[in-house]
């Protein structure tokens, strides 16, 4: 899943009653948007505030909302010159501000974003909602005391709050402090024991940590029947622990469910492997490889397999037909010495995939490192 922020519809108390009213037919149309976006009717929403811009072209409210009823039709561009027309005729318009911060946010544009979400806090100090946007955004500029600092901050005046409990462990985890996710995360756990979404969330900052009991402990017995991830992570710690034969249905069920995931195929066959099953793990490989031919880390996972297994030739052939893949693919030069190079180096395999080879020795998997924005969807408070 991808972190998600809401642009969030904030009324805007300091406009100047020349923006604001200068025409009541303009006003009136406002009045009738900010009502259809509240029943969730965007679309009509924009037609009502084009009228209202086209009245009354100076009205920073109406460029504000326009924005709004743009952005909830997936027309971004649109959204973000009608909030930058709303900043230009009202600097202090905070909806448009925070709003826009937020789609910049959403598009990856963190330096822009974060200048809009600055200026909406130096507007309203005491908004929380504004937190975790920022501190998102500090994350992925490299600002990460910083946004561990709001973050503190935030969870300091929060108390007993779940919502922030939970949203900062969340934010923590989909940026890789998940050592600092966990008191967070187990506070949220606390205040709601049965709510299952707090559960995975602690499961996961405590896989990444390699404390695949405690996950055992979490999961076990608290599944939820419509999520394959849980799952998936019950499957991996259970067989990071040994526990290879309670694992296998867990990971059977959750690679039937989610077939796109490649580094759930290598935990099931290292599963298999560990329970000794060693022709199950050998096809479950070879049910990745026909999924991603050219992927060289289940190819050679493969034939790691096969050679553990006793089958040398079998092993053989997997890897000659790799290494004339390999060959055949773009960059690659003449054969030198009966032995061919590759005039670009082999990329590094990405932190989102386990290492099978570890698995096969070991069984004990590497956590899957979160990268960036990517995990569980993130929404700040209402204003």
């Amino acid at each position: 899943a991808t972190l998600a922020f809401t642009c969030l519809l904030v009324e805007s108390p300091s406009l100047p009653a020349t923006l604001l009213n200068n025409d009541g037919s303009a006003s009136s149309l406002v009045q009738q948007a900010k009502s259809l976006l509240r029943t969730q009717n965007p679309l009509k929403a924009r037609d009502v505030l084009e009228k209202a811009v086209a009245e009354n072209p100076r009205s920073a409210e109406a460029w504000a909302l326009l924005g709004a009823s743009y952005a909830r039709l997936s027309l971004e561009d649109k959204a973000t010159r009608s909030y930058e027309t709303a900043i230009k005729l009202d600097p202090n318009a905070a909806s448009a501000l925070y709003n826009l911060g937020v789609l910049e946010l959403n598009r990856n544009h963190y330096a822009e974003a974060t200048n809009h979400l600055e200026a909406f806090r130096r507007l309203r100090p005491q908004d929380r909602g504004v937190l975790f946007p920022m501190a998102h955004c500090y994350f992925q500029l490299e600002r990460r005391a910083e946004a561990k600092r709001i973050l503190e901050g935030a969870l300091s005046a929060a108390g007993n709050s779940w919502e922030v409990q939970f949203k900062a462990g969340q934010l923590l985890v989909a940026n890789g402090e998940a050592e600092a996710a966990v008191s967070p995360l187990e506070r949220a756990f606390r205040l709601r024991p049965g709510d299952l979404e707090s559960r995975l969330a602690l499961a996961t900052a405590e896989s990444l940590l390699g404390r695949h009991t405690r996950v055992v402990e979490l999961l076990e017995g608290h599944l939820n029947p419509a999520q394959a991830g849980d799952r998936f992570l019950l499957g991996f710690s259970l067989s990071s622990i040994g526990r290879h034969k309670e694992a296998i249905p867990l990971l059977e069920e959750a690679v039937r469910v989610q077939p796109k995931e490649k580094s759930w195929y290598l935990s099931l066959a290292a599963a298999y492997s560990g329970a000794l099953q060693t022709s199950q793990a050998a096809e479950v490989l070879r049910q990745a490889q026909n999924q991603w031919p050219e992927d060289l880390e289940v190819r050679l996972a493969l034939v790691r397999q096969l050679l553990g297994s006793g089958n040398p030739a079998t092993a053989l052939g997997a890897l000659n037909s790799s290494a004339a893949r390999r060959a055949a693919a773009p960059g690659a030069s003449r054969p030198v010495g009966g032995r061919y190079t590759r005039r670009q180096p082999r990329s590094r395999l990405s932190q989102a995939t386990f290492s099978y080879s570890l698995l096969a020795k070991s069984c004990r998997l590497t956590p899957r490192q979160t990268q960036g924005h990517k995990s569980l969807p993130i929404v700040p408070f209402s204003a």
